[in-house]
């Protein structure tokens, strides 16, 4: 499983035995992606940062205005945490 405080705790979710080593697969009205460098959607196999968007996602970090549109750049909360499909 993956998620953060932020996403309410979870993003994805996935049995230990289906693939061991995986967090498993998006939970349902969660939309996860994988992005560059320059918040471009990273290639199948490459690492990148995990974007996470749906309404279990956060508004934003208290009396932190800056920080707030800086996560939700393009509109997903960019999570600092990097992961590959």
């Amino acid at each position: 499983m993956y998620g953060q405080t932020e996403t309410s705790a979870i993003a994805t979710l996935g049995r230990y035995n289906d693939r061991p080593g995986s967090a498993g697969r998006t939970i349902p009205l969660a939309d996860v992606k994988l992005l560059d460098d320059n918040d471009r959607v990273a290639a199948a196999g490459q690492v990148g940062e995990i974007a996470v968007k749906g309404p279990m996602v956060f508004n934003g970090y208290w009396n932190l205005p800056e920080d707030t549109v800086h996560t939700f750049r393009g509109g997903w909360h960019h999570t600092g945490d990097m992961g590959r499909f």
